[in-house]
């Protein structure tokens, strides 16, 4: 074997290798995951390891489709420009190209850590607007002239805010306690603890006015008891109550301020029922990942943006590389290349194949963004195809390579196998003819 043959060799071997470990690790990693989630019914390791097992998850599986294309890419060009192949995809080079590879699909997968997108655990969100009106629980006997007395026990009567401009009640919410919070910063601190420490919710954000009293908490629950314990507190009034009484409780021992506040809660029930439809259930495995939901402003944009770089623009690169070199086989430029030529036919297959293994998970996601019920077995299956889909490529190669023979060898064996047996046959039964003859 030549030295140019050998550094092919050593190439081509090499980014599989890569391949074969990143499908292996990601898949076992991935999958077991899934599988501890699924079985616990929701995420159990906390927020940050949440956004880091989203960010590996999506990571492995995208290093692995772009390492195929890289694959892909240097058999094209051994078939196209056999001669500048070796300097190309030397061994240094290699390398260089399998590290930039892994680097860039990485940082592909970063996008929702910074607010385009987001990796959650949770889908969608229901939201209870609450209006906030106050009254500051004042002595008369220190207003001077309107001091009066009953009997020998002053009266303690509540005077409405607006009673002076410096007590309305968007002046008393955008009032601030410090340089870094303001009394309705306070109240949203104290209603967003007592919520998260008294129904099973998480609390994605908080928009606020306090101008004219108003707080929007997006809400989003780990199961549907959370939500019904929510909607039956909000019908017989017991969660207004409840949240009123903690809430004035919390900021007078904090402020030790004598404040009567007004709680109203509003709801879209019909929303909020929609919700526990639809989306709970959705996330029933438990698993970290892409939130394709309108929750985040930006989901569409971000969503077309991991799956055409991540999915799409390698696979493109696949299918650019097989269409190539197709037309050059076909013109006859390609036949004493054949054994290259069917290994790169058979990571054409095999990567096309892993790309069939993602249409499920990005189909079950988009259906249900779209309000449109997905069983929690359905959006486990296809996220477990999602995440073998390096095995498409990975499996086949180790295969053959256990078994000391590359694939193209393999098929090129069968089918010299085959044309000797059609000879054969063909020789024995002109034999036969002769004898009888």
């Amino acid at each position: 074997m030549s030295p140019s043959a050998s550094r092919d060799i050593r190439a081509s071997r090499y980014i599989m290798a890569v391949v074969s470990v990143t499908a292996f690790v990601g898949s076992l990693f991935n999958c077991s995951i899934l599988c501890v989630s699924t079985v616990e019914g929701t995420w159990i390791l906390g927020e940050v390891f949440c956004q880091i097992f989203a960010l590996i998850s999506y990571s492995l599986v995208t290093c692995a489709i772009w390492l195929t294309a890289l694959a892909a890419f240097e058999r094209y060009y051994k078939l196209l420009s056999p001669t500048d192949h070796s300097a190309m995809f030397s061994e240094i080079n290699t390398r260089i190209l399998v590290v930039g590879v892994i680097f860039i699909a990485v940082a592909l997968c970063t996008a929702p850590l910074y607010g385009w997108g987001e990796y959650s655990n949770y889908k969608g969100a229901m939201s209870i607007l609450m209006s906030l009106s106050s009254e500051l629980h004042l002595e008369r006997s220190n207003l001077g002239n309107d001091t009066h007395r009953d009997g020998e026990y002053e009266i303690h009567e509540a005077i409405p805010v607006n009673y002076s401009a410096k007590l309305m009640t968007g002046q008393f919410l955008c009032s601030r306690r410090n340089d870094d919070e303001s009394n309705l910063d306070l109240l949203i601190a104290i209603t967003s603890s007592f919520i998260g420490s008294k129904f099973d919710l998480s609390i994605r954000k908080t928009s606020s006015s306090c101008q004219v009293g108003k707080i929007l908490f997006i809400l989003r629950a780990n199961n549907k008891e959370a939500v019904d314990e929510v909607l039956r507190g909000h019908l017989n009034g017991l969660l207004r109550s409840d949240i009123s009484k903690s809430v004035v409780s919390s900021f007078k021992n904090i402020t030790n301020l004598d404040i009567l506040l007004s709680v109203q809660l509003d709801m879209n029930i019909e929303a909020i029922t929609e919700y526990r439809e639809i989306y709970v259930p959705f996330q029933g495995i438990g698993i970290c990942s892409l939130d394709f939901t309108d929750v985040n402003t930006h989901m569409l944009s971000s969503v077309l943006y991991i799956i055409g770089t991540t999915m799409l623009i390698p696979y493109i690169v696949i299918l650019v590389c097989g269409i190539g070199v197709v037309r050059k086989y076909h013109s006859g430029r390609l036949h004493n290349h054949l054994e290259d030529y069917t290994y790169l036919k058979i990571l054409y297959i095999c990567g096309f194949t892993s790309m069939v293994f993602c249409v499920p998970y990005y189909a079950t996601n988009f259906l249900n963004a779209s309000g449109l019920v997905i069983s929690v077995g359905a959006n486990f299956f296809s996220t477990m195809l999602f995440y073998m889909t390096p095995m498409c490529v990975a499996g086949p190669y180790v295969f053959c390579r256990l078994t000391d023979m590359n694939i193209s060898q393999k098929l090129l064996f069968t089918r010299k196998k085959t044309t000797l047996g059609s000879q054969s046959d063909e020789t024995l039964s002109s034999a036969i003819r002769l004898e009888t003859l």
